[in-house]
């Protein structure tokens, strides 16, 4: 996932905080998970190769964090 103004993509660290501040490399990587199958609208999750089991979600607050399921 990049930032379109900077070109920093979004990267997880162990502290499992999240930012744009990163270069390409592992913690940069997620998999797409499609948790719908055959159903519309599409739901995916967001899994960090770096940190396998930690995945993308929006808080109650609405602020991005990493996490298991």
């Amino acid at each position: 996932l990049q930032n379109q103004c900077s070109g920093k993509l979004l990267c997880t660290h162990r502290s499992k905080t999240i930012d744009v501040s990163g270069e390409k490399g592992k913690k940069t990587q997620w998999k797409v998970h499609r948790s719908n199958p055959n159903e519309a609208p599409a739901r995916i999750q967001l899994e960090s190769m770096k940190h396998p089991g930690e995945y993308l979600h929006i808080t109650e607050r609405g602020h991005l964090a990493i996490g298991p399921v």
